[in-house]
């Protein structure tokens, strides 16, 4: 999936989108999105790559281990993305709530994992509501893409983390009204 810095810029050639949003207002609204975006998968980076630094002290099997380091990846893949459309991180500095033992104790990296990833996929959610009314469709594909992914984190946390079934929500919980509420 690729798009042009062009398809970030006005691909209307009316006055408005059809919803009172001119497409120089649209990509003045959309920056902001990317921005905080960009800024939670670098925080997504950070964390997964201090678990994967003090596995041995959290326990993973080979298998969770793996998954981490999917996750990983695919956090990697969303942040370059987004720089590609031109996102910039808002910080690359960040805390978590249990400092270092967030990383050297099971429950506390748990807890933040899924308090991340439910909220990440929040993020998108609202994304994707706001793109729509933005009317920016290609946009609004984008962020269900991520915001999949990102709940398939969240799913393959509880599975490590041995929460049964891993796999239980039939609905996403929409945790935010907007983007920038994150």
């Amino acid at each position: 999936l690729s798009m042009k810095d062009d398809q970030l810029g006005a691909h209307a050639a009316s006055a408005d989108l059809g919803n009172g949003v001119t497409p120089k207002a649209a990509n003045v609204k959309i920056k902001p999105i990317l921005n905080i975006a960009i800024t939670a998968e670098e925080l997504a980076v950070v964390f997964y790559t201090n678990v994967l630094k003090n596995a041995n002290h959290l326990g993973f099997s080979n298998a969770g281990f793996l998954d981490i380091q999917a996750a990983l990846i695919e956090e990697q893949i969303h942040q370059t993305f987004l720089a590609k459309q031109g996102a910039k991180a808002l910080t690359n500095k960040f805390s978590f709530p249990f400092g270092a033992d967030t990383f050297r104790n099971f429950n506390h990296f748990i807890t933040v994992q899924q308090q991340m990833e439910a909220l990440f996929v929040a993020a998108y959610l609202a994304a994707g509501k706001e793109f729509a009314m933005l009317g920016r469709p290609d946009l609004v594909q984008v962020a269900a893409q991520i915001g999949g992914v990102e709940a398939e984190h969240r799913a393959i946390g509880r599975a490590i983390g041995g929460m049964k079934p891993a796999n239980n929500r039939a609905f996403e919980t929409l945790l935010l009204n907007a983007v920038e509420d994150a």
